[in-house]
């Protein structure tokens, strides 16, 4: 018989009272655990519940694995559940069933990995023996917290613990998909346009192809576009967007841009709506291109970003018609017509203290004379933009704004800088890394913008998109003791700035006189980015263990065949930059 024991008596009665403390209770969702049984054990044991599920165990060959050691979370449907099942099927009884496919019935009903309640999230299950994915979702209604599984079923008893697994107890049997990505998509007449579209590029093959060899491309998720959502774009027919976008008259061609089009709404791997905001972008199979995703509230917004100081509107998902699973991925639908955005490079000038969390601190964020610590409590970054190497820091690093709009000492842009506490010893960082604003494919110059220290301030080195496949390490070292006339050149010559730029360096302040030097903008090297969006650059300490705080400001990104000292920048909060130099 089932047992309950005193530990688990002691855990629930405290989950009770937390749970009751926060006016929030979960409906059958305690922990169970069993009397050394496992989980053929355990449903042999309450053959009213589970007498059917345990026959279809039986009969499919799986009694076997499933009664012996190891680590599986089963989803087991009742006996009501499966009368359901076998009625659907105009069958009378489990022996109705071929064996083949009630082994392809457990294996989807099976995960080799115990996955509890409380790793349930609205989106993705790790994958099932069958191959296919399980999308759990919650609710909470009244207080009452319940889950269900593919939209199919909900969980009417959770996280039974067995000696080799946890059972889920379902009110349905759960229905693999049968048909393919691309099926999905040709057999809803939503997406009549947006299928011919597939079929012309080619693409509907990609979509429709079962256990890829490509690993890569096993799992494919489509973001398709409604005939509604091209019609208020101005396609109402295949046609007219064949005549819009097929640049080369030949749609299965890889340059054409209605082959691009087709492609940049389709993702590698299983992308469910809670998959694409656990990332900030994803690639598309069009070549080096991205979808920016982020979450508003409940809606997955697509390419919503910010250029130049500008937000672009983005494409929310429709909830209703998306994470509807194919036997080789998932389909999305977008509410918008959306391509790729042709994008020419333009110089990004980053404010580093420029950090949503600290426009948040109002009380704080340009206002004169204001510091905040932005390597808070725990020793994690306040900033989400910003990341510290050593978690063990016991320095501080911070955000600060000058006294005075009319100093002399600082010549920051916007009158605010970062403050970090760089070295190679235990109590520092040896690195900080930023996330940039988006850039656009291209090759840019970088500039590390600073006030320097008189001494035993470090030297640092960037590296972009460190740890990625697009990682790369920029070759000058900027000293934070080096001064602008750290150049060899005169700053008083009227030419000074060109001799500068030859060497490295240029002036970046606007208020600074020729004869000052603290404010000095030093050259990284040259940053190729292959991908339109946000970036990463690390700038790393490359020397011992100097003790001077670097003074860091902002960082410019700027096309290698642009003007490199054109803009300047004033201490003013607002309208700090001035352009024609």
């Amino acid at each position: 018989m089932k047992t309950t024991k005193k530990m688990y008596g002691v855990i629930g009665l405290v989950f009770m009272l937390v749970t009751g403390l926060m006016g929030c209770k979960r409906e059958h969702m305690t922990l169970t655990t069993t009397s050394d049984v496992n989980i053929t054990g355990y449903l042999d044991q309450y053959p009213e519940q589970f007498s059917l599920f345990s026959e279809i165990i039986k009969k499919s060959g799986s009694a076997g694995f499933l009664g012996a050691y190891g680590s599986y979370t089963i989803f087991a449907p009742t006996n009501d559940a499966v009368k359901s099942w076998l009625k659907d099927l105009n069958k009378t009884s489990v022996a109705d069933i071929d064996a083949n496919a009630l082994k392809d019935l457990i294996k989807f009903h099976l995960i080799s990995d115990t996955i509890s309640t409380a790793k349930f999230t609205d989106g993705k299950l790790p994958l099932t023996e069958y191959g296919q994915f399980l999308l759990t979702g919650a609710s909470n209604t009244g207080g009452i917290t319940k889950y269900t599984v593919n939209r199919q079923s909900n969980i009417l008893q959770a996280n039974i613990r067995t000696g080799n697994g946890i059972i889920h107890v379902l009110d349905h049997v759960l229905i693999p998909a049968s048909k393919t990505v691309a099926q999905l998509i040709a057999d809803n007449s939503r997406y009549s346009i947006f299928t011919q579209a597939l079929r012309a590029t080619g693409l509907y093959d990609t979509l429709n192809t079962v256990n890829n060899v490509d690993t890569t491309r096993r799992f494919v998720t489509a973001i398709a576009q409604s005939d509604s959502a091209l019609r208020v774009a101005g396609f109402t027919t295949y046609e007219q967007l064949r005549a819009k976008l097929s640049t080369k008259n030949n749609p299965k061609d890889h340059a054409d841009s209605l082959w691009l089009f087709v492609a940049y709404h389709v993702l590698p791997g299983a992308n469910y709506m809670a998959d694409l905001v656990s990332a900030e972008s994803f690639p598309t199979i069009a070549p080096n291109e991205v979808i920016v995703t982020k979450k508003t509230g409940q809606d997955v917004i697509l390419n919503e970003v910010t250029f130049n100081d500008v937000t672009e509107a983005g494409v929310p998902l429709i909830r209703n018609f998306s994470d509807v699973s194919g036997r080789n991925g998932v389909l999305n639908d977008a509410s918008k017509y959306f391509k790729i955005k042709v994008r020419n490079p333009e110089a990004v000038y980053y404010d580093l203290g420029d950090q949503p969390e600290l426009r948040a601190q109002t009380s704080f964020f340009r206002q004169l004379g204001k510091a905040i610590d932005i390597n808070t409590s725990g020793n994690k970054s306040l900033c989400a933009g910003i990341t510290f190497q050593n978690p063990s820091a016991t320095t501080t690093s911070n955000y600060v704004v000058d006294g005075s709009l009319t100093g002399t000492t600082f010549y920051t842009a916007y009158n605010d800088y970062l403050a970090i506490q760089l070295g190679q010893v235990a109590s520092r960082h040896t690195w900080v890394q930023f996330k940039t604003p988006m850039l656009v494919k291209g090759k840019y110059k970088v500039w590390l913008c600073y006030r320097a220290q008189s001494s035993k301030a470090p030297n640092l080195q960037a590296t972009m998109n460190a740890g990625t496949a697009n990682e790369q390490t920029l070759p000058n070292i900027a000293s934070m003791i080096s001064y602008l006339d750290a150049s060899g050149v005169s700053l008083s010559d009227p030419n000074s700035d060109n001799l500068m730029l030859a060497q490295g360096y240029k002036r970046y302040s606007y208020e600074q006189p020729n004869g000052t030097k603290n404010n000095a903008g030093r050259l990284l090297g040259v940053a190729d980015i292959t991908t339109t969006g946000y970036q990463t650059i690390r700038l790393t300490c490359v020397n011992g263990t100097y003790g001077a705080v670097s003074w860091l400001d902002m960082i410019h990104f700027i096309p290698i065949d642009q003007d490199q000292k054109s803009c300047r920048f004033k201490k003013t909060s607002t309208d700090a930059k001035i352009c024609g130099y």
